[in-house]
């Protein structure tokens, strides 16, 4: 449209759903997360000045974050568009606008992942799925930890155990028991949680949360689903595999259970 200078008819494009007007005050201060017009947008569901493109029997139809991209056209402020080089597929674009925003954002910024971090993967050994894991652990750093207390069989009690009943691989991951002070014993302090607090009265929003883990912990789950997403085929039990053998035959998908 007029105005608009940085951007040409068949140029390759992201969409950013965190759109900055430049002129509000935090924009201004290097803050364009909590641009004003920005938010005033995503309440409102027009776009940086207030009003809305389209419309349907007289009636305006709003889009969600400057965006609207489950619709076949839309109209987008010139600074929500990101121009990316042609040779790019426009589906690894489509993952720059969105996953990778949320995703590498929330590792670098917010989990603040060190290298040495341990997570526990219940299950991954069960199947195909292991690689995606030990990928995503290797992405952000994290060692892989084997189960510290296999005598509570805490993977056919999660969970994720149902999906595994219908014969469909499935891990449950939680953070590791290493911790960063070589005077605490992690899994004695886990142990301790799971007697005093879990699923007790106690175990509310009151109590010392590690938010930063929690999201260490997110991520993971995120990188995860996104590996097993790109990968040709479904995840696969391991040849001889008991969870396989047992209950594979139940899903459609993988009627072998192997």
């Amino acid at each position: 449209g007029d105005g608009v200078t940085d951007l040409a008819v068949g140029d390759h494009v992201v969409v950013s759903w965190v759109p900055q007007c430049g002129q509000c005050f935090f924009c201004k201060k290097g803050q364009g997360f909590l641009c004003e017009a920005g938010q005033m947008a995503m309440i409102t569901g027009g776009l940086l000045d207030g009003t809305t493109r389209f419309s349907r029997d007289g009636e305006p139809i709003r889009q969600m974050a400057c965006s609207g991209t489950f619709s076949e056209q839309a109209v987008i402020p010139a600074i929500g568009a990101v121009n990316i080089p042609d040779d790019v597929p426009l589906e690894i674009g489509a993952l720059i606008g969105c996953g990778v925003l949320t995703g590498v954002g929330a590792a670098l910024n917010t989990a603040n992942i060190r290298k040495g971090d341990t997570v526990v993967v219940l299950g991954s050994e069960h199947s195909s799925m292991s690689d995606e894991v030990n990928s995503a652990a290797k992405a952000l750093g994290y060692d892989l930890s084997p189960d510290p207390m296999p005598e509570e069989v805490l993977f056919i009690r999660s969970d994720q155990y149902s999906f595994v009943l219908q014969g469909v691989p499935a891990v449950d991951i939680t953070d590791g028991v290493k911790s960063t002070d070589p005077k605490v014993n992690g899994l004695d302090v886990v142990k301790k949680w799971l007697v005093t607090r879990y699923h007790t009265p106690l175990d509310n929003m009151e109590q010392p949360i590690d938010f930063e883990s929690a999201a260490k912990g997110s991520l993971m789950n995120f990188l995860v689903g996104y590996e097993v997403a790109q990968r040709p085929g479904v995840p696969e039990w391991n040849k001889g595999d008991f969870f396989g053998t047992t209950f594979g035959p139940r899903h459609a998908g993988n009627a072998t259970g192997e």
